[in-house]
């Protein structure tokens, strides 16, 4: 009895092993020609499955004509995606330009296309599906940054809600913004009459009269739109209202040089007092060095001016002046030092530090009406300066010709000019243990009335080498009425070049409307030109901000972190 209690289980084993291998596991088979190479496994093209079975067909539900046993000889052809379309459904165009996603603008999907060129997945509708370059517009909306902008192109529509994803951009197709839950109607703008004005975000008058559009109300201290130079949009009426003029402002009411640079207020060092003026001189007659129009050039408080080693650290310290026949720093007046130091040895005015060309960094910028656009100075590790300033007819500085210096040579560079929407340049200094082993200059051209990122063009300009004593060739940009240029300083990192340059630091400083600002906001300039030469690039990054103000962030690569500001540092 026991022998044939013993035969039963052993064949009852031996014909659960068969059925188990029969039906094998087939959840490994993941596309058709994976799970046909499986023991005991088919496809199901039907339900794109790996299923259990046999030669003639599936122990599960997929229907014989549906059923692949023979492995990829039989398989169908269409490959499987080899990206997730899913992630780029913000567009038509940014969908399409994947290459192997196609666009369903009736269910606003971007979806897999078949070997066929339809979609592997739902779209009902054969005329709602586009392929790269069958969108309604081949305009990227989201390159746009401003509803003006984003509301002339037809095909682009702001939504003036907050979006949920930040990482997006508020102008985007129309077809996406009609289907979107993320943006209902009441937020949806498609002509540009509708946009809001951007006169109400700035704070001050002095900001506010820089756009276009925009006058100030000095009964209710409110930046307004308006249209003509008696009335704004909000009913503010002359004398309080203006498009022009600033209303006067209580200057002396400020009592710092930190607090005084608003609207028409500077502050005078040598009085101690804020007070009426404009950008070159105050309404006392104050000038020169002891006139701060803006806050970045407020003195340093007073110190022992002996101790100072540098001119332009020096010039910006109060009471302080450089006598370049003795290179050192003393007490004194516009005229002469304690020692007797007079022109031309005496170095009074920031700016003007003679003694100091081929060491240092201070370079001054401003719009052709006399407006500072940016004013740099200060300490530095490495070597730089101006060549030489260019004065317009009323003696203010409109372009400085920059170098920098290198150990096999100084090249001098024509960067700065006089335009509507002047920009500064960087500088950059040495490392405090080696130079600077590379460089590359590029440019980003705009037109002087910009209020498109259309208007603008990124050009390669030209490269040099400054490493192991190569000289440097030079690049020019001529001055222009015509045009406001952005140099843009990037700096191109041997991929075969380690440290000790791996915390060098440049800098990049930018002044243009918000509203271009904003369009330029997350736009990257790759250089094919500069990869070529098998550098590790950087993909600059513009960031948005206030209006009014000097644009500042961070970029970094494998190995060189760039610190894009209106100065320089070294480590």
């Amino acid at each position: 009895m026991e022998d044939v209690q013993s035969s039963w289980w052993c064949k009852a084993i031996i014909l659960l092993m068969i059925v188990l291998h029969v039906q094998g596991d087939c959840s490994g088979g993941l596309s058709c020609s994976s799970c046909t190479s499986l023991d005991s496994c088919g496809w199901c093209t039907a339900t794109s499955t790996c299923e259990s079975g046999n030669e003639t067909s599936s122990f599960g539900s997929c229907p014989s004509t549906s059923w692949v046993w023979y492995g990829q000889l039989y398989c169908p052809t269409t490959p499987a995606p080899t990206l997730d379309c899913r992630s780029y459904a913000t567009s038509c165009s940014l969908c399409t330009s994947t290459g192997t996603c196609g666009w369903c603008s009736s269910n606003n999907q971007c979806l897999a296309i078949d070997v066929a060129g339809g979609p592997i997945g739902n779209c009902s509708n054969a005329s709602s599906w586009r392929r790269i370059g069958q969108c309604p517009s081949t305009v990227y909306c989201g390159s746009y940054g401003s509803c003006s902008s984003c509301t002339s192109v037809a095909s682009c529509g702001w939504c003036t809600q907050q979006w949920s994803n930040t990482s997006s951009s508020q102008c985007q197709e129309v077809s996406f913004l009609n289907g979107s839950s993320s943006c209902t109607a009441s937020y949806f703008i498609e002509l540009p009459g509708q946009c809001p004005s951007i006169c109400p975000s700035i704070a001050t008058c002095r900001s506010c009269l820089l756009y276009s559009g925009c006058g100030w109300c000095a009964a209710t201290n409110q930046c307004q739109q308006g249209n003509n130079s008696t009335k704004s949009s909000q009913g503010c009426t002359a004398p309080d209202w203006s498009m022009q003029i600033c209303p006067p402002t209580n200057c002396s009411t400020l009592k710092s040089c930190s607090t005084c640079g608003v609207d028409v207020c500077g502050w005078c060092s040598s009085t101690n007092t804020c007070q009426i003026g404009n950008s070159t001189m105050g309404v006392t007659g104050c000038t020169s060095r002891d006139w701060a129009w803006y806050t970045s050039r407020c003195p340093v408080p007073n110190s022992n001016c002996s101790l100072i080693q540098r001119c332009s650290a020096c010039m910006r310290t109060q009471d302080c002046g450089w006598c370049a026949a003795t290179s050192r720093c003393e007490k004194g007046n516009a005229t002469r030092g304690i020692s007797g130091c007079q022109a031309p040895d005496w170095d009074w005015v920031l700016g003007n530090c003679t003694s100091e060309i081929g060491y240092g960094d201070f370079n001054f910028y401003y719009y052709n009406q006399g407006q500072i656009v940016l004013d740099t100075y200060g300490e530095s590790s490495g070597y730089g300066g101006v060549c030489s300033i260019r004065r317009d007819s009323l003696g203010n500085i409109v372009a400085s010709n920059y170098f920098y210096q290198t150990e096999a040579s100084t090249v001098c560079s024509w960067l700065g000019f006089s335009a509507r929407y002047a920009m500064a340049m960087p500088t950059f200094c040495n490392s405090l243990r080696g130079y600077f082993p590379r460089s590359l200059i590029s440019n980003l051209s705009c037109s002087a009335n910009i209020t498109n990122i259309n208007d603008c063009t990124f050009e390669f300009d030209s490269w040099c080498s400054t490493f192991a004593g190569a000289s440097c060739g030079q690049a020019v940009v001529p001055p222009s009425s015509e045009r406001a240029n952005v140099t843009l300083f990037t700096a191109y990192y041997p991929s075969f070049f380690r440290s000790p340059w791996t915390n060098l630091r440049t800098a990049l400083s930018l002044y243009l409307p918000s509203e271009v600002m904003n369009q330029l906001a997350g736009r990257s300039f790759p250089d094919d030109a500069a990869s070529s030469r098998g550098w590790s690039g950087v993909t600059l990054y513009v960031m948005s901000a206030p209006p009014g103000a000097l644009q500042s962030t961070v970029v970094s690569t494998n190995n060189v972190e760039y610190v894009l500001t209106s100065f320089v540092t070294c480590r």
